[in-house]
């Protein structure tokens, strides 16, 4: 597979990244990295915050779902996130990159301190 480019009205179009972030117990944190739990079996109450990020990519590849994106937002040990879904505005000139949902535990460090954390990373917080 090929690396391309896309060209909208000779505009390079940018990305568009979004993640939903969700602060769970300890127990079902453990439990959905032993796969023993999953996305569907979380409550949507457990959903923190919803982050955006948008870069103008200039001459590199958009993302493919399965891909993996590196930013230093995410701790150390987790700090690739999977993308899930990948679609285009044209009349935007935005190709929108939907992130895996990422799942802290509640009330961590990393949790406490998300929303200053993300702004300083470039992201965009929005408080679920």
């Amino acid at each position: 597979m090929g690396m391309y480019i896309i060209l909208i009205g000779g505009e390079n179009i940018r990305l568009s990244f979004l993640q939903f972030q969700f602060a769970v117990s300890e127990e079902e944190h453990l439990a959905l990295k032993q796969q023993t739990m999953t996305i569907e079996d979380i409550p949507m109450n457990k959903l923190a915050a919803i982050l955006t990020k948008e870069i103008d990519i200039g001459d590199q590849a958009t993302p493919h779902i399965g891909e993996y994106i590196f930013d230093t937002l995410w701790p150390k040990d987790c700090s690739e996130q999977e993308v899930i879904s990948v679609s285009y505005s044209y009349s935007a000139n935005l190709c929108i990159v939907t992130l895996a949902p990422f799942f802290m535990v509640a009330n961590s460090e990393f949790h406490n301190t998300l929303e200053k954390t993300s702004e300083l990373h470039g992201w965009k917080y929005q408080k679920a």
